[in-house]
């Protein structure tokens, strides 16, 4: 039954036809969007249709709870939000941490401190005191989807409460809309002034009070209703209005999912409040009889998964960082669409499960009654249609699935594997950095050769030999610094230069140091974009100039799930046309071929990636010299793993 007014008596069953469409748009477009951005660049606008949702029914709930009594039950209401919220929240905590033993130990890096963000309601805010990324990490942060769950949560904590002062201290309902659309405004203006180009925007998109616009779009939506602007008329000119908003939203939010990107500044300076604009048209767009698209909306496969949109949130991240951290493949191979297809069919089988057998028990007959319920059972108290085997098997799962997670924590790793490698390659570094000045010093600290002109003469040819490990300089961001042994292995003497979250835009400056250094060598070796890809190509183009024609540069391509990757390598290929002394290094088409020789983050090369990796960079050389009718070295081969002593 349609309730067409926020006003409307208690006895009439209250449900709003259309959201659980909305919430199931939302949670499929963050459920495609994780399993590769690729899918649907702007999928993660999800979080905020979820938003613009929740401010919006938990403000009319609110307000019908208000005109029917003339108060608030604070207590009552936080009672239902803790039945809604908490039984899933922690099943899925329990379970995905006992899974994660099956998996590699980066899965349970930060743990702890993840576990208590979820149980607390504080992730966002413990993520950003910690200094994690949303956006790069060197390991699977096995519940980072619970970041949105804490801002609602934190959002059912206070409102209610900003809600009793709202409707004391400000008259008029009409000033009321005012007042939420000004907050949504200013905390979308927040996020655009905490959002600086090319840097990490993750205290913008995490911060519940630059992300709440969304929260509070949809909170000045139900004033609007409540308000009682003709929202449930009948007539020519509303049913004009409804056809009108849901055009628009829809076309906005297809606009937005298809062209918002994580990377891109516009998201966070306008895109994500315009999505949450998008939704509120929707949302309107059903408020009332003769609602547009109707029959859509409230179909059965729509409203069966809009209805399970909480704990199919809940599960996805984890479901698919374990399955495609126990079976990595190539994305979009035959054998990725499997992994993918497994963790979207546990996703889907495991929040039914949960809505039937945990979640709509607890909502219906509160926690002590569900308690007492499955106390009977286990006792089995002999009651019709008791099931105590069934029970006590339950039971010792449940109290296995607790003690595998209590281990899970009690043994995770301090730091991932990509973090060990990083601190275990230091001492490489320092030393092939060390050889190099040396090398420089007893040149008489110049550079061989000092880079000339910027670009070859029409016409030129020049030979560019295999060269000496002596003669290379490997300078780039994390990748270089995690395969240092590898590139060590392949080029002893090289000069290793690699230092996390490293971006282009540093690139230029890093060159010019080492040419003022004297230990800018006759071969380089390129790798950066891990971190942001190449927001301006214009930084490869003047990196290759710095560098000159008459010095051999391996120019390598980046492998990852970021929206940029594909982006970034063409810049690459773009950058390399036209100068005969730049050939791209196919780290990307190898992994791609090989996905099992990435660590746990699906980013970062493991042991055999990193002996790979150099293997990469030896055939690049070879390439060149090849190509360029350089002198390659008698016998020259490529022996997969570490060299012989």
């Amino acid at each position: 039954m349609q309730v067409s007014s926020a006003e409307r008596t208690p006895a009439q069953p209250f449900r709003i036809l259309g959201l659980d469409a909305f919430r199931a748009v939302a949670v499929l477009a963050v459920l495609a969007f994780h399993v590769h951005p690729a899918l649907l660049p702007g999928g993660f606008i999800g979080v905020d249709v979820f938003f613009v949702v929740s401010g919006f029914l938990i403000t009319t709930l609110l307000l019908r709870e208000h005109a029917r009594t003339g108060r608030i039950d604070l207590g009552q209401f936080w009672v239902r939000r803790a039945r809604r919220l908490l039984p899933a929240l922690a099943v899925v905590v329990v379970i995905s941490i006992a899974a994660s033993l099956a998996g590699s130990p980066d899965l349970r890096v930060g743990i702890l401190r993840q576990t208590l963000g979820a149980l607390t309601f504080s992730t966002n805010w413990i993520e950003i005191a910690h200094g994690s990324s949303y956006f790069n990490h060197t390991s699977p942060v096995l519940f980072m989807n619970f970041w949105s769950l804490a801002v609602e949560e934190q959002f059912y904590l206070v409102w209610p409460l900003l809600f009793i002062l709202v409707m004391k201290a400000v008259p008029g309902r009409r000033a009321r809309v005012g007042l939420a659309a000004t907050a949504a405004l200013l905390s979308a203006v927040l996020m655009a002034v905490l959002v600086a180009p090319g840097q990490d925007a993750t205290r913008a998109y995490y911060g519940t009070d630059s992300h709440s616009f969304g929260l509070f779009a949809g909170i000045a939506l139900a004033f609007a209703w409540a308000a009682g602007q003709g929202f449930d008329a009948d007539t020519r000119a509303v049913r004009q209005a409804r056809r009108g908003a849901v055009l628009a939203g829809l076309a906005g939010l297809a606009a937005c999912l298809a062209l918002v990107t994580e990377d891109g500044t516009f998201t966070y300076r306008g895109g994500l409040f315009f999505a949450s604009l998008a939704t509120a048209a929707l949302i309107f767009s059903q408020l009332g009889s003769s609602a547009p698209l109707q029959p859509v909306f409230e179909s059965a496969p729509v409203r069966w998964v809009g209805e399970r949109s909480y704990g199919i949130y809940l599960w996805h991240w984890p479901a698919l960082k374990i399955v495609n951290d126990l079976a990595p493949a190539a994305p979009f191979s035959a054998a990725w669409w499997g992994v993918q297809a497994v963790a979207v069919a546990l996703t889907f089988g495991a929040a039914a499960a949960s809505a039937r057998w945990i979640e709509a028990p607890i909502r219906r007959n509160g926690f002590r009654a569900t308690w007492a319920a499955a106390r009977a059972a286990l006792l089995g108290d002999g009651s019709p249609g008791a099931r105590p085997l069934a029970a006590r098997i339950a039971a010792g799962v449940t109290a296995a699935a607790v003690l595998l997670a209590a281990a899970g924590i009690a043994t995770a790793p301090a730091r991932s594997t990509v973090e060990q490698s990083i601190k275990d390659n230091e001492r490489l570094l320092a030393e092939s950095q060390a050889k190099a000045k040396q090398r420089a010093s007893s040149r008489g600290g110049s550079a061989a050769p000092a880079p000339p002109s910027p670009s070859p003469a029409p016409g030129d040819r020049k030979a560019f030999d295999y060269p000496k490990s002596e003669d290379i300089l490997f300078l780039g961001d994390s990748i270089v610094s995690t395969s240092a042994q590898g590139i060590v292995d392949r080029f002893p003497d090289a000069a290793v230069d690699g230092v996390p979250n490293r971006k282009w835009d540093e690139a230029e400056a890093l060159v010019k140091q080492h040419a003022a250094d004297g230990t800018l060598p006759r071969a380089v070796v390129v790798d950066f974009g891990t971190n942001g890809g190449v927001p301006d190509a214009g930084a490869v183009t003047r990196v290759l100039d710095a560098l000159g024609p008459d010095r051999a540069v391996v120019l390598m391509t980046i492998y990852g799930q970021s929206t940029f990757i594909d982006a970034a390598n063409a810049a690459y290929r773009d950058a390399a046309k036209g100068r005969p002394n730049v050939i791209i290094g196919e780290w990307h088409a190898a992994v791609k071929k090989d996905p099992s020789v990435l660590q746990a983050d699906g980013t970062h090369p493991d042991i055999a990636g990193l002996y790979l990796y150099g293997d990469v960079v030896k055939q690049a050389f070879h390439d060149l010299a090849e190509r360029s009718g350089g002198a390659i070295p008698k016998g020259w081969k490529i022996t997969p793993g570490p060299s012989a002593p």
